[in-house]
C-alpha cells in the first residue's frame, strides 16, 4: 500500500509540467501560481512522502521481525498462560491454608484477591516501561513471580499469614498481561493482530482452567508429606516458582525486542510570503482541522465506551466472586476437600 501511494505521488509530480503546458496553450499566456502556494504544496507533499516512507519501513521491519523471532511471540503468549495458571492454582487449597495458619477462612478470598489488587498499580508501571523495551519488563515480572511464589510457599513453615499475602501481592505486581497486550499491538502487523489477540485470549482461558486442575493434582501428590516445606497448601507455590524460573531462562536466552517506532520530529514550517495569502487559503481546511480537535469527546463522556467498561467490570466482579468463594462453599456446605472444589 505504501508503494502504491508513493507511485501515485511520483505520477502527480511528473504530470505537473504537462498540465501546465496545456493550461498555457489554452489561455495563450503562461500561468504561474503564487510562490507561497508552490511552497505550501511542496511542504505538504514532503510530509506525505515522509509518512509513506515511515509506514513502509515500519511494515518491512515487522515482516523481518516476524521471520527472525517467532520464539519471542511464543514466549509472550506463554508468559500470559503461566500467569493465569499461577493466579488460580491456589484456589483449591487456600481455605485449608488459612485454617492451618490460624486465620479466619474468609481470609482465603483476600489471598486470592490480593493478586488482581496489585495488578492495578503494576499496570501503570508496565504501560510506561513498554514504551522503551519489552524484554526487561517481562524479565522483571518473571523475577517478581518467582520471588512471590517462594514467599507464598514459605508462609507455612514460618506460620505467617503475612508471608502468604505478601507472596500473592508480589505475584500481582508481576502481572505480565499488560505487557502482553502492548506487545501484540507493537510487534504484529494489522493483518496479524486479530489472530494474535485471539491466541492471547485462548491461552489465558486455558491457563485459568488448568490452574485449579494443577492445584488439585498437587493436593493429591503432597497430602502424605510430613515436611513443612512440602505440604498440600504450599505445594502450588513451589511448583509455580519452578515453572517461572524455567520460563525466565528461556526469556533471557531467546526473547528479542520488536522494532520500535522512531520519534517523529515535527516537520519544518513552510515559509510563506506576506500579503493576501490569508484570503487565498481555503477556508474549509482550517475549519475542518479545528473542528476535529474540538469534537474530541473525553473518554468518560463517551457513553458507548463507559457502558462497555461497566459490563466488563461486572463480568470480572462476578468471576472473582465465584472463583474466590468456591473453596469456602464446598468446604462448609458439602465437606469436600480442596482438591474436589
Amino acid at each position: 500500500m505504501a508503494q502504491i501511494y508513493a507511485a501515485r505521488r511520483n505520477l502527480q509530480q511528473e504530470s505537473r509540467p504537462v498540465t501546465k503546458m496545456l493550461a498555457d496553450t489554452a489561455l495563450g499566456f503562461p500561468v504561474e501560481p503564487p510562490e507561497f502556494f508552490l511552497l505550501e504544496q511542496e511542504g505538504k507533499h514532503q510530509q506525505e512522502d515522509d509518512k509513506i516512507k515511515a509506514e513502509y519501513e515500519r511494515a518491512a521491519a515487522l515482516a523481518d521481525y516476524k521471520q527472525k523471532s517467532a520464539i519471542s511471540r511464543i514466549l509472550n503468549l506463554v508468559s500470559s498462560f503461566i500467569y493465569m495458571t499461577n493466579y488460580l492454582i491456589v484456589v483449591p487449597t487456600v481455605v485449608t491454608y488459612s485454617n492451618k495458619l490460624g486465620a479466619n477462612p474468609a481470609m482465603s478470598s483476600a489471598i486470592v484477591g490480593m493478586t488482581p489488587f496489585a495488578t492495578i498499580f503494576s499496570t501503570f508501571l508496565y504501560s510506561w516501561w513498554t514504551s522503551y523495551s519489552y524484554k526487561m519488563p517481562l524479565l522483571f515480572a518473571s523475577v517478581l513471580n518467582v520471588a512471590g511464589n517462594i514467599v507464598y510457599a514459605m508462609g507455612y513453615p514460618c506460620n505467617s499469614m503475612l508471608f502468604v499475602l505478601l507472596g500473592r501481592l508480589m505475584s500481582g505486581l508481576g502481572s505480565c498481561r499488560p505487557i502482553n497486550r502492548r506487545y501484540i499491538a507493537d510487534a504484529y502487523s494489522t493483518a496479524d493482530r486479530t489472530a494474535a489477540s485471539a491466541h492471547f485470549v485462548a491461552v489465558g482461558s486455558f491457563g485459568m482452567a488448568l490452574g485449579p486442575f494443577l492445584g488439585s493434582v498437587l493436593h493429591r501428590i503432597a497430602e502424605n508429606s510430613s515436611s513443612p516445606f512440602w505440604q498440600v497448601e504450599n505445594a502450588p507455590g513451589w511448583f509455580m516458582a519452578g515453572v517461572w524460573f524455567v520460563y525466565l531462562i528461556f526469556h533471557v536466552l531467546f526473547f528479542v525486542d520488536p522494532p520500535k517506532e522512531e520519534d517523529e520530529s515535527p516537520p519544518p514550517p513552510v515559509e510563506k510570503k506576506s500579503g493576501s495569502q490569508g484570503e487565498r487559503k481555503p477556508l474549509l481546511v482550517g475549519q475542518k482541522s479545528e473542528s476535529s480537535i474540538e469534537n474530541r469527546v473525553p473518554i468518560w463522556k463517551n457513553s458507548a465506551v463507559m457502558v462497555n467498561f461497566f459490563i466488563y467490570f461486572i463480568e470480572k466482579l462476578l468471576m472473582e466472586c465465584v472463583s474466590s468463594s468456591t473453596s469456602i462453599l464446598t468446604y462448609y456446605y458439602f465437606d469436600w476437600p480442596g482438591s474436589w472444589a
